[in-house]
């Protein structure tokens, strides 16, 4: 899977880097049938907005947002509800195929 990380008025350390790295490897180990998680990281006014972007193959564009005072709190709320979200989706994928 691809990471496309990218900051508007963040400074995109090397420590954040590896942190969504690290993070996303598990939503990658998930659904190894992503191709591209795109991860939009703001800061607007002391407050940091997460966004996760991806595409689920036969489905819709999958987009998990959240904001918080703290840039890796953000982070950890996107990746839960990204996660979750994909869960769904297999969950009626695998629904429909055992019907």
């Amino acid at each position: 899977m691809q990471l496309d990380i990218q900051g508007h008025h963040v400074q995109l350390s090397d420590a954040l880097r590896e942190y969504i790295e690290k993070k996303c490897r598990r939503i990658e180990q998930r659904n190894p049938d992503l191709d591209l998680l795109r991860v939009i990281l703001t800061a607007d006014g002391g407050k940091f907005r997460a966004e996760m972007q991806t595409h689920v193959p036969r489905r819709d564009r999958v987009i998990a947002q959240a904001e918080s005072d703290d840039m890796y709190a953000a982070i950890d709320q996107a990746v839960r509800s990204l996660d979750e979200q994909l869960r769904r989706i297999r969950d009626k994928i695998n629904k429909s195929r055992h019907s």
